[in-house]
């Protein structure tokens, strides 16, 4: 902005001679300035030094109706590529949602490898499901309705004939989002899913793209928005209009001066100029952008967290003079300029994410999916277990129907006897030490022939099903040892990662820690945007990158960043424990009535694993025509046992969210 001050001010000569008042020395050149001053205008104006602009950031494009709008981006640079649709009616987010290529094809090879497993089981639909499905005795199960997930298109259980009990929990082997029979193309990249209403599992509109909601920093007078890369200068005069405007942003100036931005994301500094008769003077300062988002360290007192964005200013003064014959130039009065005259631009290219997260104390199970309660468990100085004291007392387990055939075996408990004539017989009577079976099909029974196989004997608690072992308390190292995972659920792709919750290494971009006053820990992330701290940290980055924990592909500014209306997973594991959990929720453009940078994002609720147990035992054969050096690995089936001259026995434990 550009202000102009012109003031006049009378000189003082020592007079030689007074003549009737008059200095006679000066009164020729006093009555030429008198004539000269009398034909120069004085201007008025104020000292008031001033410099606006707009706050706003990347948000989501609507319609005029309110509609959001898919489109395709660049899955490697993050570039806008053409616009899929408005996201209503037959593509509404409440009803449709973005899977990436790989997670389709990742259901299809889930159920290729089961069916090739067992060959024998049925892909069913979930209206087939639903409909009834008959029992190995030909009975009606008694309900199948709530026992498929909400978003459950397929599954696949066992075949009629081994379905015995009335009991779905282990009837459905694994349930799938989608039809898995259904080939997919190798050059997909993302599709929209139905997981909602009728008819589940539809896909359509596959695309070798990312599928994601158009955002935007501006638009135009027509309502569309102004592509990214283009950059564009809101004034409030032309054309554009910010898509994400920032309100109650506090801003300050030269000379202390304050604002904050309105609705609009409009703001105005002012302050006061300082005068420069006779010199000239030129000051560089800052106009300071405050913002603030939501933070759960409880070293931080409830404090917010800020955010600050600078944007460089200076204010020159120049005197202007006029040329008074016999004594020079003559001070008429200033000129005060401010720069930067056109409007600054604060577009914020960040979202923080936010949050906390606990570990459940109760654990249920209902209709085979775990329930995790928000009890937490307790920040102690030890970490410690809860478990009943096992009940040893030996029982036999019957209804096992080890053939298949539809027919419970018998099961005896007793021991071996061998008789004067080295007969051997299995004897029903005390010291009961193995559990005889006789398999249905084989046609023998306890009268008359030995068991067809034997079992150890189960202990009282093999039919105990609650949960053991579960946390009753956690010390504040072991809660540390967790890790954070952001993952974006369009593509799969792995944002950010941070492993352990080490507070002291953390800096003013990322913050990790316990809360041991309310038993949860808590993490700040900042996520920056492709353009986000351009002006300044052009150089830094990567590093900016580097200290969120952000996947390295993403440490370039050209690169398929998050942004607002994507769908995210957080993952918590704490690595003491194998406690786990996540929450989804999707990026927002922080509350932007208020100058928040950061959005609601529930608590992760972490429970114990769901653990899948491996066991392999490597051996050698070093006897007959097949003998050889090499270890063949042989899988220990359940209730298998290793042999005492194995090479190896290799245990291996893949741990699963719920």
């Amino acid at each position: 902005m550009k202000s102009t001050t012109t003031i006049f001010k009378n000189l003082s000569y020592p007079p030689r001679k007074t003549v009737r008042g008059i200095p006679l020395g000066m009164s020729l050149v006093s009555m030429t300035i008198a004539i000269l001053l009398s034909a120069i205008t004085i201007v008025n104006t104020s000292l008031a030094g001033s410099v606006r602009g707009y706050v706003y950031t990347r948000n989501v494009v609507t319609n005029e109706a309110g509609d959001r709008i898919w489109a395709h981006y660049d899955p490697q640079t993050g570039a806008f590529i053409n616009n899929l649709g408005e996201a209503t009616g037959e593509r509404d987010p409440a009803q449709w949602r973005v899977m990436s290529g790989d997670e389709y094809r990742g259901y299809v090879s889930q159920k290729e490898t089961l069916h090739q497993a067992q060959p024998d089981l049925i892909l069913i639909s979930r209206a087939e499901f639903e409909a009834g499905i008959l029992l190995a005795d030909g009975n009606p199960m008694t309900s199948a309705t709530g026992l498929l997930g909400s978003s459950t298109a397929y599954a696949s259980i066992l075949p009629q004939e081994r379905r015995f009990t009335d009991n779905a929990t282990g009837l459905i082997l694994a349930e799938y989002p989608i039809n898995p029979d259904m080939p997919l193309d190798d050059s997909t990249f993302s599709m929209l899913h139905k997981f909602s209403g009728v008819d589940l599992g539809q896909t359509k509109d596959a695309t070798p793209y990312r599928i994601g909601f158009k955002v935007a920093f501006a638009k135009d007078s027509a309502g569309q928005p102004v592509p990214i890369e283009e950059g564009v200068t809101i004034s409030g005069s032309n054309e554009y209009k910010a898509v994400g405007p920032i309100a109650n942003a506090r801003l300050e100036g030269m000379q202390f001066s304050q604002a904050v931005s309105q609705e609009d994301g409009a703001f105005s500094l002012f302050w006061p100029s300082i005068p420069c008769p006779g010199f000239y003077y030129s000051i560089d300062s800052i106009v300071m952008l405050q913002l603030h988002y939501q933070r759960f360290n409880p070293k931080a007192n409830g404090s917010p967290g800020l955010y600050l964005d600078t944007y460089p200013t200076s204010e020159s003064c120049t005197s202007s003079f006029f040329f008074v014959p016999l004594l020079g130039p003559y001070p008429t009065g200033w000129t005060i300029n401010t720069y930067p005259y056109r409007p600054i631009q604060f577009a914020i290219d960040l979202t923080v994410l936010s949050g906390t997260a606990q570990l459940s104390e109760n654990v249920s199970t209902t209709a085979n999916r775990v329930q995790l309660s928000g009890n937490k468990v307790p920040i102690g100085a030890d970490t410690k277990y809860q478990a009943e004291t096992p009940d040893n007392t030996k029982s036999i387990t019957t209804g096992y129907d080890f053939d298949r055939d539809g027919t419970n075996d018998t099961i005896q408990a007793g021991h071996f006897e061998t008789d004067v004539d080295g007969v051997k017989h299995f004897m029903t009577t005390d010291p009961q030490d193995v559990q005889g079976v006789w398999l249905s099909s084989s046609g023998h029974t306890p009268q008359d022939s030995l068991p067809d196989i034997t079992r150890v004997m189960d202990s009282a608690s093999f039919a105990n099903y609650t949960h053991q072992g579960l946390l009753a308390e956690i010390s504040a190292e072991d809660l540390r040892n967790t890790d954070i995972y952001v993952v974006r659920v369009s593509d799969g792709k792995l944002i950010s990662e941070r492993i352990g919750l080490n507070e002291y290494e953390a800096d003013r971009i990322s913050k990790f820690g316990e809360d041991a006053g309310n038993s949860q820990f808590f993490y700040t992330i900042q996520m920056q945007g492709s353009t986000g701290d351009k002006r300044f940290y052009y150089n830094e980055f990567s590093d900016w990158q580097a200290a969120s924990g952000i996947n390295p592909d993403l440490h370039q500014r050209q690169a398929d960043h998050l942004q607002p209306g994507d769908a995210i997973r957080i993952y918590a594991i704490n690595r003491a424990t194998g406690y786990i959990g996540h929450v989804d929720s999707v990026m927002q453009a922080g509350t932007l009535s208020s100058g928040d940078l950061s959005f609601h994002i529930d608590p992760i609720i972490m429970g114990p694993p769901n653990l899948k147990v491996r066991a392999e035992r490597g051996f050698k054969i070093d006897k007959g025509a097949s003998a050889s050096d090499e270890t063949i690995t042989q899988l220990i089936g359940f209730e298998g046992a290793s042999l005492t001259s194995d090479n190896t026995v290799t245990i291996t434990t893949e741990w699963l969210d719920h």
